[in-house]
């Protein structure tokens, strides 16, 4: 079927024109969102290239693969494009079977994604899709307890190689999910892309992944993740007395952060110079029940 004839297409089409017309900020994005999500019986989800392509075209600016991060005001929000497609990116072919991918708590929550694409980088998706696995193919694959917008993130770079975020705000956060997302799919790929992604991000604004952003990366995360050393080094090359959640460090964060950053900072963290002189020799009583010192 010739997708530009039909009238969802149609309507997408004009749902863009106006979008690029509007100069009062009248149309935001979760409004042409909406639209492009409709069908032509208003129930039935475009599919994500369809979606994905509509939403992002010309809605940002082009960025190269040195800059950290590039905004481009739209109608009446900001968006950052996070990772930009690398040079050697190639668009993936559209013309195989698009799969649907159920999503979030609601199940009208629909992502349809190209097999060659889904399959692209992500080992348990390509078990997934294996016939041993997936008996029924008329049946949406359930990822339902994972987050929409991320969801949508990580099908959205398949397709362009770009991950674009519109709220200014927790961008840490943003790409911790991400990352975690990464480990669950098995996408090393997508993994890599997402520390680069912080790397940059933290190196532009002086800005460093903090409570939240650590506590999604270490539970969804084993052990051995380098995203948690990652972490671990920004805090021991960078905290400073003022970090928020000080006081309660483990509670703030979690216990394996704690350990392990113990662990690099007297490591990785010099000791004082024999010349500075130690606090019990300077002032020993200050150690006694009724000094007052605490």
């Amino acid at each position: 079927m010739d997708l530009a004839a039909t009238p969802v297409y149609r309507e997408a089409a004009v749902l863009k024109s106006n979008v690029a017309e509007q100069k009062d900020g009248e149309m935001n994005s979760e409004r042409v969102k909406a639209h492009l999500l409709a069908s032509e019986t208003g129930n039935t989800p475009l599919s994500f290239p369809t979606y994905h392509s509509l939403q992002f075209t010309d809605l940002t600016v082009p960025i190269s693969n040195e800059m950290a991060t590039a905004t481009a005001t739209t109608c009446s929000t900001a968006k950052i494009v996070l990772v930009a497609p690398p040079e050697d990116f190639e668009m993936p072919s559209l013309r195989d079977d698009v799969v649907p991918i159920q999503v979030g708590c609601n199940k009208t929550s629909l992502l349809r994604v190209h097999t060659t694409v889904l399959t692209k980088s992500s080992e348990l998706l390509k078990n997934v899709m294996k016939p041993e696995w997936r008996t029924d193919f008329t049946k949406p694959i359930d990822m339902s307890d994972m987050e929409l917008t991320i969801s949508e993130a990580y099908c959205g770079w398949l397709y362009t190689g770009k991950i674009v975020h519109h709220e200014k705000g927790k961008r840490h956060g943003f790409l911790s999910e991400l990352y975690v997302l990464g480990e669950r799919l098995m996408d090393i790929a997508f993994q890599d892309v997402i520390v680069a992604a912080i790397i940059r991000f933290s190196i532009g604004s002086n800005i460093f992944p903090v409570n939240d952003a650590i506590q999604t990366i270490y539970t969804g995360t084993p052990a051995t993740s380098p995203a948690r050393r990652l972490l671990v080094d920004f805090w021991v090359f960078n905290a400073v007395p003022a970090y928020d959640g000080l006081e309660n460090l483990t509670k703030e964060t979690c216990p394996e952060f704690v350990n392990d950053l113990v662990h690099e900072l007297i490591v990785k963290r010099d000791r004082p110079a024999n010349f500075v002189q130690r606090p019990w020799l300077a002032n020993p009583e200050s150690y006694r029940m009724d000094s007052g010192t605490r």
